[in-house]
């Protein structure tokens, strides 16, 4: 993979692309973990936030926990990190346009957002944002399966 940074990057690349991969590891398993323990909370009406202590929200930091030792645990066993940060990658790029769409079209709603509805460039920007990752999505999909 650093082969093609080397294009910009020259004799730095494989450098480069070690900072790259140690600094999303380093970003991506908290990050991951906690979203995990914030989405799951939510849903099932959890007590939920970094601010609260353990013993007030259980449910979230133990998903945390296990988020992390379930990554740990792909590394033990063999799953290659750089194929899952892919798997990742893609999952994530699929989920993101259709809450896109909810969170944009929730937020312009004036019946329910009142005065703190999107304003017209927030708008303009999330759908623009919308349409660009699904049209990025159909074309992943027409050379992935086509």
């Amino acid at each position: 993979m650093a082969r093609i940074l080397q294009p910009l990057a020259g004799s730095f690349a494989s450098g480069l692309f070690t900072i790259g991969i140690i600094g999303t590891g380093l970003l991506t398993i908290p990050i991951l973990s906690s979203t995990a323990a914030y989405a799951l909370s939510e849903l099932f009406g959890y007590k939920e936030g970094l601010f609260r202590s353990f013993s007030q929200a259980k449910f979230f930091y133990g998903v945390i926990i296990v988020a992390t030792i379930v990554g740990g645990l792909m590394n033990i066993v063999g799953i290659s990190p750089v194929r899952g940060l892919i798997y990742a990658a893609v999952l994530n790029g699929l989920i993101a346009p259709p809450l896109i769409y909810a969170i944009v079209r929730l937020g312009s709603d004036e019946r329910l957002m009142g005065k703190q509805r999107n304003s017209r460039l927030s708008s303009f920007f999330g759908w623009l944002t919308f349409l660009i990752m699904t049209t990025a999505i159909g074309a992943w999909a027409i050379v992935t399966f086509f």
